[in-house]
């Protein structure tokens, strides 16, 4: 839905917010700069989304975006993830730590900033936990 300078190259804006259903949840997407809109929460909410799910690089303004994203829990009391690239990627150095709150706005996973991970959310009846499974070695 929204672009960074330069991504109109690439790629086009999207006309409205996407909602899935995945098993018995339906399932907000976010990718990039839309999750540092907060209307952009607003009406994923609004269009049913039940789990708010991000795909993001994540560099500099890490403390931000997340702090961003536990407010979109707090706010409308549902489960967030954000999966944020841990690797050098076209001139930007991403701080990794992908990370997953639950509705409360409570972090429950955190992958770690040097190596790739998965942060999985599991959701079981009204409960939600988080884990993190490392899939590289540290990196010295």
């Amino acid at each position: 839905m929204y672009l960074h300078p330069g991504e109109s190259d690439y790629f086009s804006a999207g006309e409205a917010e996407c909602v899935f259903m995945a098993r018995t949840f339906n399932v907000g997407v976010a990718i990039c700069a839309d999750p540092g809109q907060p209307m952009h929460a607003e009406r994923t909410v609004h269009r049913g989304a039940e789990i708010y799910l991000n795909s993001v690089l994540s560099a500099g303004g890490y403390e931000q975006d997340t702090g961003l994203l536990k407010s979109y829990a707090e706010r409308y009391r549902m489960p967030v993830l954000m999966a944020n690239y841990c690797g050098p990627s076209g001139g930007w150095k991403p701080v990794g730590k992908s990370a997953a709150w639950n509705a409360q706005g409570e972090l429950i996973g955190q992958a770690p900033e040097d190596r790739a991970a998965l942060v999985i959310m599991k959701l079981q009846d009204q409960k939600c936990s988080g884990q993190v499974i490392c899939l590289s070695e540290q990196e010295s």
